[in-house]
């Protein structure tokens, strides 16, 4: 006997004749998200551009192996310590505020490595590049995190290691570019100079994390934000979870 279909109610019957959407989110999410992985972009390019640049300054200022060994390793033991702190620095002075000061640090480290007249000069350089990449190493991803909404949290998280990645493949293209000018060394790396500059006046225009402002008990301005970066004035339940989160953080400390 056959089947009858007749009470059978379709997908698009059930949901009142539409299909089910993805929500959409506000484009401040996405640029959020793009302007703090910059400093993904930074520490992949400052980690890679080195080994484009070693040949350059071994023969500029006549360098031993021993001291090309510190130059290259010094930013990589500058950013242990620093990710190290980067928590305690974030939870003091905001993950806005620590990602904008790691930009200008970012800025400094590239315009020093840049106009380096010796060995010593680019030493510090290289470490002042190297603290930027610890603090951006951790706030970044806890910035992107606190920020976005649940259901494209892990997607927008992943966008640090993306850029990383792309930093890595840019200081490769343009060392190969550089590589025949006159002083091409000083180029590669003081362009690291640029992306922290305009990270910086980026995050002039973008908010703090609400979870920060709730852990400072500044209720009024999480929740401005909250709603600043959903679009909608019904940010209440969310506020509630994120106040009721941090009170069982304090209670398991």
């Amino acid at each position: 006997m056959p089947s009858d279909t007749s009470n059978r109610v379709g997908p698009a019957e059930a949901t009142g004749g539409e299909q089910a959407r993805p929500k959409k989110h506000p484009t401040i999410i996405y640029l959020l998200a793009m302007c703090a992985t910059v400093g993904g972009a930074l520490f992949g390019y400052d980690t890679g551009i080195i080994n484009g640049a070693n040949l350059l300054i071994k023969d500029e200022f006549d360098l031993t192996d021993a001291w090309i060994e510190h130059i290259v390793s010094s930013a990589v033991g500058a950013a242990a310590v620093f990710s190290l702190v980067s928590g305690v620095i974030a939870d003091a002075i905001g993950r806005k505020t620590a990602i904008m000061a790691a930009a200008v640090v970012f800025t400094i480290g590239g315009f020093v490595m840049g106009i380096a007249n010796g060995k010593w000069m680019l030493l510090i350089g290289r470490i002042t590049v190297g603290a930027a990449i610890g603090i951006v190493s951790s706030v970044v991803p806890v910035y992107v995190s606190e920020c976005s909404p649940a259901d494209i949290r892990g997607r927008l998280i992943t966008l640090n290691q993306l850029f990383i990645t792309l930093g890595i493949w840019v200081s490769a293209m343009l060392a190969a570019i550089f590589q025949e000018l006159d002083d091409g060394w000083r180029y590669m790396l003081g362009l690291a100079a640029v992306p922290g500059v305009v990270q910086f006046l980026c995050f002039l225009a973008l908010p703090e994390s609400p979870r920060w402002q709730v852990m400072k008990n500044k209720i009024p301005k999480a929740k401005k934000t909250l709603m600043q970066i959903r679009a909608t004035s019904d940010v209440n339940e969310e506020l509630e979870r994120i106040v009721q989160s941090l009170e069982e953080e304090k209670k398991t400390k």
